[in-house]
């Protein structure tokens, strides 16, 4: 199936916190000792609930591929959502009970673009509607189960429809995702292995069903969220690193080779694209340290020691030099200032 593709300007793959909290908790609950994983694949481990920040996708990757081989588990992302279902999850499945199926998956297209870089689309035909993945990225072995992850809550918006048994007649899935366990979940399904995206097909007179006996408001809650999330679509490099950096700050601030490998790049790399937006690493990390800085000095009484390790200084001298360089003033001058007026 040839789908065309959007050509879209150099950029980092990321996810929200928001995006990676589901599988993290069916992990928890099937006992996989997550700290540990945490902490071998350099996630975040304080960052978790703070949905400002931003996860590289390759590090969350590279953290899904680690458990999967050393723990023996087979289809993660599709045993997750099936989990999750059960729970009756609401950031899964939540956006499921719009007025129609249609008016569903484009709220859950919304809701992933606002969590996730991977572009999600709905490709309308004379008889049917594909729900399409698309690769914007090279695709590699760390993104399957987040990718399967994604196709098994699409499937299941459908589901909760159409009715719980119901399975596409075909699929697309790009060559080497192709798992054993597929064709037992999904049997008698045509599935098309050399794709560049992963896809599959709706029939458009599903479209206007509505969700069996249930009325509720949660799909247009979910619209208004899915807005209030989306305000990292279309940032550019620059902006969507300082996700990244905030994230890791608590633990120390990256350095350039460290936040590169994180991000599944190169140093070279990554200095080529900031001086090509006009940025280098140290102007983005400064301006990540001391926009957080403020926000904990403005919003309580927090030892200045305390806020030093939080935005990534080992110890308050060196803040406090780097904060008066930055601002003009030390951190306790700041906390005694004058409101700003608004």
């Amino acid at each position: 199936m040839n789908l065309r593709r959007k050509e879209t300007s150099p950029t980092i793959p990321w996810l929200r916190p928001e995006a990676c909290r589901p599988v993290l908790r069916y992990l928890k609950n099937i006992g996989v000792p997550l700290d540990r994983f945490i902490e071998r694949n350099r996630l975040p481990s304080h960052r978790w609930g703070e949905n400002r920040d931003i996860i590289p996708r390759h590090a969350f990757g590279c953290f899904l591929t680690d458990i999967t081989r050393s723990q023996g588990i087979e289809k993660l992302g599709w045993e997750a959502v099936h989990w999750l279902r059960k729970l009756a999850d609401n950031n899964v499945y939540s956006i499921q009970y719009a007025p129609t199926l249609y008016q569903a998956l484009k709220d859950k297209v919304a809701h992933s673009k606002a969590v996730c870089s991977i572009e999600v689309g709905l490709v309308e035909r004379q008889h049917s509607l594909l729900l399409s993945r698309r690769q914007s990225f090279a695709l590699s072995d760390h993104d399957h189960e987040m990718a399967w992850f994604m196709m098994a809550t699409f499937l299941g918006v459908v589901r909760g429809y159409v009715g719980q048994d119901w399975r596409p007649a075909r699929m697309g899935v790009p060559s080497g995702a192709m798992e054993p366990w597929v064709s037992e979940e999904l049997p008698d399904i045509q599935i098309e292995t050399d794709e560049r995206h992963w896809w599959f097909e709706i029939p458009r007179h599903y479209l206007i069903l509505a969700p069996p006996g249930l009325a509720s408001t949660t799909g247009c809650k979910a619209r208004e969220q899915s807005a209030e999330r989306g305000a990292l679509i279309g940032l550019d490099y620059p902006s969507i690193l300082a996700g990244v950096i905030r994230a890791y700050l608590p633990s120390g601030a990256p350095s350039l080779e460290v936040a590169a490998d994180l991000l599944g790049t190169s140093p070279r790399t990554m200095r080529r694209r900031l001086h090509q937006a006009n940025h280098s690493y140290r102007k983005v990390l400064a301006g990540v340290q001391f926009r957080r800085a403020k926000e904990l000095l403005d919003s309580g009484d927090s030892k200045i020691i305390d806020i030093a390790n939080e935005v990534g200084f080992e110890s308050a001298s060196n803040f406090t030099r780097a904060f008066r360089s930055f601002t003009g003033m030390t951190p306790t001058e700041y906390r005694r200032r004058s409101p700003s007026p608004r």
